[in-house]
């Protein structure tokens, strides 16, 4: 063989060492999620949106965070306090609203079922039972 060949046979050598090392070492420790069949994410790096995945195993860069939403039907069962009729007749009702989140709004982020969507679900309520009786 020449000394070409000699050295390029030695830095190929040195070359399938360094990246065998490096994926050795590397790949457990590069930090990957997994997004299940019925879930959406979307990831933020340093705060900022960075992008949207979908059902799955995403590498998550050092820094990110992910939030994930769940895209199958969901319900709550709402009972809102008891209302009175414009004609003062006490009424007491629970809602049974299901939902399914099909789109997520990167500026907004995942919907979560807690009291703010309770809140806004009992004051659509509210809104619906004042409406006039029949004899008013």
């Amino acid at each position: 063989m020449s000394e070409l060949e000699d050295g390029l046979a030695h830095a190929l050598a040195v070359l399938a060492v360094t990246l065998a090392i490096l994926f050795y070492l590397g790949w457990w420790r590069i930090p990957r999620t997994t997004i299940a069949d019925h879930e959406t994410a979307l990831i933020y790096r340093h705060g900022r949106f960075s992008r949207q995945v979908g059902p799955g195993r995403h590498f998550v860069f050092p820094g990110s965070t992910v939030r994930r939403c769940r895209t199958i039907p969901q319900t709550l069962h709402i009972r809102p306090p008891d209302m009175l009729t414009r004609d003062g007749i006490p009424v007491r009702a629970t809602a049974l609203v299901t939902f399914r989140i099909a789109l997520l709004d990167v500026r907004v982020g995942p919907l979560t079922v807690g009291p703010d969507v309770r809140r806004m679900l009992i004051a659509a309520a509210r809104d619906r039972a004042t409406y006039p009786t029949a004899g008013a």
